[in-house]
């Protein structure tokens, strides 16, 4: 797995500023090219169901639950809604730099009607990767708002801002309109991260 350092996640919108999701235990993040969703710890995908509510937000169990189940959300004001925040580290050491990514509430909730539908986001008591602490195992509802580089033999990828990202909450990255993807020895990789590859 592509695998990064996760510090912290959050709830970010215009008039609350950004604040962090109690409960949330995860502590790393899979990126997956082949996953449509996310699928996230069953606890932690509670914790931002509970957090969502004070957006008015109400959400209806999958009547049959699996992996790829999704939860039902009723909500009079789209618009309200928080992005989610995922601050992660350029590597697993305790010094190591962080950087604060966005999914934007067009990726996680579905929009119709003027109200809130599916959610995105699918709970999981699956364990995942080599580490006890908890994975999100992110998909195309993340990278579809950044460009992904992946360099196996480094050990290392990139992430920039895509140019049709769909919100950006607070202007980061705000001077990466394009990923420079002509020449690899010049290549833009935005924020790089160290990876921790497992199988």
């Amino acid at each position: 797995y592509w695998t990064l350092t996760m510090d912290d996640i959050g709830f970010f919108d215009k008039k609350n500023g950004g604040t962090s999701i109690s409960g949330a235990t995860a502590k790393n993040v899979i990126i997956d090219t082949g996953v449509s969703y996310a699928i996230i710890p069953t606890k932690d995908f509670m914790a931002i169901e509970e957090g969502l509510k004070k957006y008015g937000v109400d959400c209806k169990e999958p009547a049959n639950s699996s992996l790829t189940s999704t939860y039902t959300c009723k909500c009079d004001k789209y618009d309200e809604l928080p992005d989610i925040t995922i601050n992660v580290k350029d590597s697993p050491k305790e010094d190591a730099k962080r950087k604060r990514f966005t999914l934007p509430k067009e990726s996680y909730m579905e929009l119709k009607d003027g109200g809130c539908n599916t959610m995105r986001l699918t709970p999981s008591s699956e364990t995942w990767g080599l580490s006890s602490q908890g994975y999100w195992v992110m998909g195309d509802i993340f990278l579809q708002n950044y460009y992904s580089i992946y360099d196996f033999p480094g050990h290392r990828m990139g992430l920039i801002e895509s140019k049709d990202f769909g919100v950006v909450s607070d202007g980061w990255n705000s001077d990466h309109k394009e990923a420079k993807i002509q020449d690899h020895n010049n290549l833009d990789w935005g924020q790089e991260f160290n990876v921790l590859l497992g199988n």
